[in-house]
C-alpha cells in the first residue's frame, strides 16, 4: 500500500515523498521515500544536522484517550550530533505523558535502515513487542533540528491497518415506477465495526427527467458504532421520462475526523489527516410508459368489470339455489295432497 504526498518544506532528507507499507499480522514493514538522502552526509561523512529522526506513531487500540494524545507506541530511528550515532528505539506512552523504552535496553549504533546513494529509510516493527494489535492506526514522520534553532517536520496522514472496509447496497436493487410517479429506495452503508466516520453521498449523474430527494435533505450519514447506517432516497420521474431501464451510480466518500497532535518539541499542534475512502454501488430505475387517458379508463373498467362479474355470478348462483329449493318444496306439497286424496277415497 502507498500513501503520502510530496511537499517542499525542509531539507530533502526529511521531505517525505511517499510511504509504502505492508503487514501480515506479525510484522509491519514500511519504507519512507525521499527526493534525496544525500544531505545526510556532510564533508566528514556524517550528517550536519543536530537531530534527524524518522519514525512511526502507533495508536494500538484506536482510542484517542489512551497513550500520549492517542499515541500508544513510537518506533524511531534518530541521529544525534552529540553522540555521532544513529539509534533505533521503541517507546510506550502513558496518557499523562510518561514513557518507557521497550527496546533496545542501551543505545547502540544502528545501521542498515538505508543504503548508500539510495533514497529510502526502512522502518520495520515486530508486532509482538506491542502485543499484536488486531486493528491499529499509524502515521509516519520525519523531522530535523538545524543549528539548535528550527525544527522541521513532515508527517503523513493517519493510516489504518488493516484498512477499514465499507460497502453500500440498495433495496430494491431495481425500482419499478411509471413515468410521472415516484418511488423509494432504501440505502444501506456497512462498515468494519468500531469506525465512526462520516459518509458523504454523491450521485454525479441522473437520467433525464429523473431527480433524487435525500432523506431530510441530508446527503451525509454518520456511521454508528454498530457499523450499519441507513437512509432513504425518493426517486421522482417526470411524465415524459424515457421508458426503459436506467442505471444510476451512487458514491459514498468516507471521511474520518482529523486529529490535532502536538509534538514534544513544538508549542504548535499539527493536523494529522486520516486517509479518505470511497465506496460505490449502483441501482436501477425501470420506467414504464405513462398510460393514455383511454388506457386508464380501460384499466378502471377492467377492474370494475371484474367486480361486476363476481357479483353477477354470485347472484345467479344464489337465485338458482333459491329456485331449486322452491321447486323442491312445491313437489313435496303436491305429493302430500295426492296422498291425502287417496286416503279419503279409501275411507269411502
Amino acid at each position: 500500500m502507498q500513501s503520502g504526498e510530496e511537499t517542499n518544506i525542509g531539507p530533502e532528507y526529511t521531505n517525505i515523498h511517499s510511504v509504502t507499507y505492508s503487514s501480515d499480522g506479525r510484522f509491519l514493514n514500511s519504507t519512507l521515500w525521499f527526493p534525496s538522502l544525500s544531505g545526510l552526509i556532510s564533508s566528514n561523512g556524517k550528517p550536519s544536522a543536530d537531530v534527524i529522526a524518522y519514525g512511526i506513531m502507533i495508536d494500538a487500540d484506536l482510542n484517542s484517550d489512551s497513550g500520549f494524545q492517542g499515541v500508544d507506541y513510537e518506533l524511531q530511528i534518530s541521529w544525534n550530533n552529540h553522540t555521532k550515532a544513529w539509534t533505533q528505539t521503541l517507546i510506550e506512552y502513558a496518557s499523562d505523558g510518561n514513557s518507557r523504552r521497550i527496546s533496545p535496553a542501551a543505545n547502540t549504533n544502528f545501521t542498515g535502515f538505508t543504503e548508500k546513494d539510495k533514497n529510502y529509510v526502512k522502518l520495520d516493527l515486530d508486532l509482538k513487542s506491542i502485543l499484536y494489535p488486531p486493528r491499529y492506526r499509524i502515521f509516519f514522520y520525519a523531522y530535523s533540528l538545524e543549528n539548535n534553532k528550527s525544527w522541521l517536520l513532515d508527517a503523513v496522514r493517519w493510516i489504518y491497518v488493516p484498512p477499514p472496509e465499507f460497502s453500500m447496497s440498495t433495496s430494491p436493487a431495481t425500482l419499478d415506477i411509471t413515468a410521472g410517479d415516484k418511488g423509494v429506495i432504501e440505502l444501506n452503508v456497512n462498515s468494519t465495526t468500531g469506525f465512526q466516520p462520516t459518509v458523504y453521498l454523491n450521485i454525479p449523474y441522473l437520467p433525464a427527467n429523473i431527480d433524487v430527494e435525500y432523506e431530510n435533505g441530508n446527503k451525509t450519514l454518520k456511521m454508528p458504532i454498530y457499523n450499519v447506517a441507513k437512509s432513504s432516497l425518493i426517486i421522482n420521474s417526470a411524465a415524459d421520462t424515457k421508458p426503459g431501464l436506467h442505471t444510476v451510480d451512487i458514491f459514498g466518500n468516507v471521511v474520518f475526523r482529523p486529529q490535532y497532535f502536538k509534538p514534544p518539541f513544538s508549542d504548535s499542534p499539527i493536523i494529522i489527516n486520516p486517509e479518505k475512502i470511497t465506496t460505490k454501488t449502483i441501482f436501477n430505475i425501470k420506467v414504464q410508459k405513462a398510460m393514455e387517458p383511454l388506457e386508464k379508463v380501460q384499466q378502471i373498467w377492467n377492474q370494475i368489470g371484474g367486480v361486476f362479474s363476481f357479483i353477477y355470478v354470485s347472484a345467479v348462483a344464489i337465485v338458482g339455489w333459491m329456485l331449486t329449493k322452491h321447486a323442491k318444496k312445491r313437489q313435496e306439497r303436491s305429493r302430500e295432497r295426492r296422498k291425502s286424496k287417496h286416503s279419503n277415497s279409501d275411507s269411502s
